[in-house]
Parts: structure tokens; C-alpha cells; sequence
């Protein structure tokens, strides 16, 4: 398929191929949405993986994928909720960015946001595996921050905790810091 443009409620029962994806509205999807360019002013519903070489998005409701990769991506968003594996190659920016890790490696180069929680889950499909996801990313930055399982390069913020599992180079925190002893910082710099 060469374009699907959807204006209003589309929901497709099985994967999506196209060299270009464009919604306004409403996209369901049962399974991967595949697509060199890939833009939405919507909300959206990818079962699978959502691949693309560029991402534009700009969501004004639930917006979720079971894996999203791409080359580059523009995000605006009211809120992000992951609970699968994400990479994002430029900045993930919301009010509310809630990140669950299950398995595998989630990356973003920067991420920005209002409240940021990033919390490991046991993965229930496989209960006896000891995996558990992480996020790497270069910079975090928010008012309250919550973070496990998380490498990151400098985490910037008013209220920080860090969680069990972190390794963080720099914490610059505005009113409040703690940290798990089960994780590593090695400079912090702030005042309570």
C-alpha cells in the first residue's frame, strides 16, 4: 500500500504496511504497523511493533505500542505510558510519562516531562526468568522523578528518587533526593 490516511475511527485486524501512515483521529491495530513516515494528530493503538524511518506524533489521548523503533521521531504528547520495549533516537517529552519495564532494553536520548516514573516489572510470561527491562538514556529532566532499572548520563529535577537497579552519573535535584542503596550516583549536586 502506497499511503492510508484515516480521519475519524479506523480499526485494522491484522498488520499495517504502507510507505506512509497519516491519522487524525482514532487508529486501532491488531498487529505491526510498518511505514517509512508515520504521522498522527490522534490517538492510537499499535498490538505490535510500530516501525518507521520518521515519527511525528502529536497525541491527545491514549496513545500505546508494543514496541516502537525508528530513525527519528517528533513527540508532543499530554501523557506517555509504555509497558513494552520503546527506542527513540531524539527527545520523549510529556506531562506524565509512566514507563513499566518487563524485558529487553528501552532507550530514548532525552526525556522530558512533568512527573517521569520508570518502574521494572517481572515479566509474567516467563515468572521463572530473572530478566527485567531497562532504559538507557543520556538525560532525564522533571519535576518528580521516580526511576528503577535506569542508566542515564544526568538526571535533573525538583523531587528525585532513585529507585533500585539505577546507574547515574549526575543527580542535580532542585528540593528533595533519595536513593536506593541498591543503585550507583556518582555526583550529586542540589539542596534540601
Amino acid at each position: 500500500m502506497k499511503k492510508l490516511e484515516i480521519s475519524g475511527h479506523a480499526a485494522i485486524g491484522g498488520r499495517v504496511k504502507a510507505e506512509e501512515v497519516r491519522v487524525k483521529g482514532i487508529l486501532k491495530v491488531a498487529k505491526d504497523c510498518e511505514t517509512e513516515i508515520f504521522k498522527a494528530e490522534s490517538q492510537f493503538i499499535i498490538g505490535g511493533l510500530l516501525n518507521a524511518e520518521h515519527i511525528e506524533i502529536q497525541i491527545y489521548g491514549e496513545c500505546t505500542a508494543k514496541e516502537i523503533g525508528c530513525q527519528t521521531i517528533k513527540v508532543k504528547y499530554e501523557s506517555f505510558h509504555s509497558s513494552g520495549g520503546f527506542e527513540i533516537k531524539g527527545l520523549l517529552t510529556a506531562e506524565t510519562i509512566n514507563i513499566v519495564l518487563r524485558f529487553g532494553s528501552s532507550k530514548a536520548e532525552e526525556i522530558g516531562g512533568g512527573k517521569i516514573t520508570v518502574k521494572r516489572k517481572k515479566n509474567s510470561l516467563f515468572p521463572f526468568g530473572k530478566e527485567t527491562g531497562s532504559l538507557q538514556t543520556k538525560v532525564i529532566e522533571g519535576d518528580d522523578i521516580y526511576l528503577e532499572n535506569t542508566t542515564a548520563d544526568i538526571v535533573r529535577g525538583n523531587k528525585i528518587k532513585i529507585g533500585p537497579g539505577c546507574i547515574i552519573g549526575t543527580v542535580e535535584y532542585r528540593t528533595d533526593f533519595q536513593q536506593d542503596p541498591d543503585s550507583t550516583v556518582k555526583t550529586v549536586s542540589g539542596t534540601k
